[in-house]
């Protein structure tokens, strides 16, 4: 049997050390399939499920193992395809919360980025379009929901989350409000 282009992606994960990095009560590298087939349930496009598939690899706020670095990012694309990396790449740097400021603009969308590896110990400001804006949420909603079971049920940012859920395509929406249902949280309140 030939192996797919899906074998050879887990493959490089695997190379990388994913099997191997806990995550939530896992692999790293259970997670991020966790979160891909979340996000090929809700018929993301390729670009976006695959950006679920490495969206932890660089590392993200909550998240400090990196099994890759920002050098190594052409590599990624080399496997993925530039939008999923770049996806992948935002969701490294993104400040969660900041998603939420972007609901009172029409334009001018942005996320704030914690600071890469030998940058300066500043946050920046990275601008982004409202597609990768929706998709930034819907990878949230599918890293989210792919663990938050193992977690207790809870999540540190719920009530900002939930806030993005007009951004969401149906499934992811209709996924999430069906979760937070199930697990109420107080306004303001961080879970």
């Amino acid at each position: 049997m030939q192996p797919t282009e899906s074998d050879a992606k887990v493959r490089f994960l695997e190379e990388a050390g994913a099997g191997l990095t806990a995550h939530s009560r896992r692999t790293l590298l259970e997670h991020l399939l966790g979160v891909r087939d979340l996000l090929a349930s809700w018929k993301a496009r390729t670009a976006l499920v695959d950006a679920g598939l490495f969206h932890s690899v660089y590392g993200t706020e909550f998240y400090r193992p990196m099994i890759l670095t920002a050098s190594e990012r052409e590599r990624v694309r080399a496997v993925i395809g530039a939008e999923a990396e770049q996806l992948a790449y935002l969701w490294s740097r993104a400040r969660r919360a900041s998603l939420a400021a972007n609901l009172e603009r029409e334009n001018g969308f942005c996320v704030i980025a914690r600071p890469e590896n030998g940058e300066s110990e500043a946050d920046a400001e990275i601008a982004i379009d409202e597609r990768e804006l929706a998709d930034l949420a819907t990878l949230w909603t599918a890293d989210t929901l792919e663990q938050v079971d193992r977690l207790g049920g809870r999540t540190r940012h719920q009530p900002e989350l939930y806030s993005l859920r007009k951004l969401l395509p149906k499934p992811a929406k209709t996924a999430l409000e069906r979760v937070f249902a199930e697990r109420p949280f107080a306004k303001g309140a961080k879970g």
